[in-house]
């Protein structure tokens, strides 16, 4: 019987590496007048197989608003709470499910689930994390978060739980786009598979790790200060700040897929051509086995674009022809996923139109 072989692209899955999401944003400064946007902004968003909801709440004090923001998210699978309150942060969320495609945020791409539906999942493997933090001060030389206490936790391999901190300006009220030319603090401290990794600017010393005989391992932090000097320039009292808090987890997509999908002994021939191409796909596989095959198309997100066929034997995958012009596709890179109860195949595919 074959087993499983798949080649993991790691640009696929990059928009997919956070399955959970719970923001806080604070700007140091609104729009003053009775139509401001928001000076204080929390979200929550949960998933359940691939299907994403949300919640955002926005504040003004200065206009009609009470400084509060919050929001709440429960899809029955998992459960996420984002809280603002002038500035103060409350982060809460928890994954409780018995696959790890069912997980808090932003989780799954199509083409993740496909592959992964049929994986042996721990059903006592869970991520969760609570986080505290201080009102954020804005001074005219710094920025200070004085305390942020909380935890990180998590059961089972490949998932992970993270927080993160942006500072960063915005060059108008109307501007959410955050880039690395405009961020000028960035700090981030991740558990995954019982190891910490601290990158940018995150205290490296600002916490401690447990490990449970149950094989639970927590992140324990205890009022972390967080401060970031301001740009030469920049005056963090007149000009417009922002500050992002984000508490992330669930499933390491890539990851999982890696591990469990192995690559056969056997010396398969499998290959598509044209490649690039701008019209007629063609597969040629040199298979031994008696189930059929199906055949998907995927973009670079994982998003399925079609299903081309559920029932193509190993006789016919030898030669297989697909119209990808009939498809109606953009130029740009897809992926074909071939797959039967015991075989997965995918190839990176670039389409150009001629």
């Amino acid at each position: 019987m074959l087993q499983f072989i798949i080649l993991i692209i790691g640009s696929l899955f990059l928009s997919q590496s956070a399955s959970a999401h719970g923001s806080c944003n604070n700007r140091n400064s609104c729009n003053w007048t009775i139509n401001t946007e928001w000076q204080y902004k929390a979200l929550a968003r949960c998933s359940k197989f691939g299907v994403p909801s949300s919640v955002t709440d926005k504040d003004c004090p200065y206009t009609t608003g009470d400084g509060y923001a919050y929001a709440y998210k429960d899809n029955g699978c998992a459960w996420q709470s984002s809280t603002n309150n002038y500035g103060s942060w409350s982060f809460n969320g928890s994954v409780y499910r018995q696959t790890r495609i069912c997980a808090r945020g932003r989780t799954s791409s199509d083409l993740y689930y496909d592959i992964a539906t049929n994986m042996n999942e721990g059903i006592e493997d869970y991520e969760s994390s609570k986080i505290q933090t201080s009102t954020t001060i804005f001074s005219e030389k710094d920025i200070t978060i004085n305390s942020m206490s909380g935890f990180l936790e998590a059961k089972g391999e490949d998932l992970f739980s993270s927080f993160e901190i942006k500072m960063w300006l915005p060059n108008s009220e109307e501007d959410t786009e955050i880039t690395s030319e405009k961020t000028f603090y960035e700090g981030k401290v991740e558990l995954l598979n019982g190891k910490v990794t601290v990158s940018g600017d995150f205290p490296k010393e600002a916490f401690s790790v447990v490990e449970y005989e149950n094989g639970i391992y927590s992140v324990v932090f205890d009022g972390v200060s967080i401060k970031a000097i301001l740009p030469q320039g920049i005056n963090g009292k007149t000009d417009l700040i922002e500050v992002v808090g984000t508490s992330d987890g669930g499933v390491r997509e890539a990851q999982v897929l890696s591990k469990n999908i192995k690559e056969t002994k056997e010396d398969l021939s499998f290959s598509v051509s044209p490649n690039p191409t701008s019209d007629i796909l063609t597969i040629s596989a040199d298979v031994t086995t008696t189930n059929n095959f199906a055949i998907r198309i995927y973009d670079i997100q994982g998003k399925e674009i079609a299903t081309v066929s559920t029932n193509v034997n190993a006789t016919e995958l030898n030669n297989y022809s697909i119209d990808l012009k009939s498809l109606s596709l953009n130029n740009g890179t897809y992926f074909v996923l071939i797959q039967s109860e015991d075989a997965s195949y995918l190839k990176k595919v670039v389409y150009q139109q001629k």
